[in-house]
């Protein structure tokens, strides 16, 4: 079920392939989108160019209180929970969700989700081989190449 997010201010912590992802579905949307990355700007390639494109203000070297100035904080996979901002966001009663759930706000179609400390990708690729091999239509995304909020885009 696709949420209402036109409107909602969203910052994304993480901007690597699920940051971006999150971060051009989210603005597709009608979201104020606000990215924060604690790698130096000069390390990401042509992501800041990319993010400037997309309209998506960012700040690049650290996490500061720019980030926390949203109604959802939007976690990319690699980013943990103990990260100091996002503690601070709980503890204030912010609404933090990972970049699989906004992404899935928007996917028409079931999803299949895997879990677990050892063997997800292995498992993944494998349930994409089963369905294909049912002729079951799915694409197989996630933490093993895709991200999840691109596909769905």
């Amino acid at each position: 079920m696709r949420r209402q997010v036109a409107g909602k201010r969203f910052s994304i912590l993480g901007g690597a392939r699920s940051g971006v992802a999150a971060a051009g579905l989210l603005k597709s949307a009608g979201a104020e989108v606000f990215l924060s990355e604690k790698a130096e700007a000069a390390r990401l390639g042509s992501l800041p160019e990319e993010l400037a494109r997309m309209g998506v203000p960012a700040e690049f070297g650290g996490h500061t209180a720019r980030a926390a100035e949203a109604d959802v904080l939007v976690l990319s996979p690699g980013v943990p929970s103990t990260v100091p901002l996002v503690k601070e966001a709980v503890a204030r009663g912010m609404h933090v969700v990972s970049e699989l759930e906004v992404a899935s706000w928007f996917c028409p179609g079931p999803i299949v989700a895997i879990t677990g400390t050892n063997g997800k990708t292995t498992t993944t690729a494998l349930t994409g081989r089963i369905f294909q091999d049912a002729n079951v239509r799915s694409v197989v995304a996630g933490n093993i190449g895709t991200a999840f909020s691109q596909v769905v885009a």
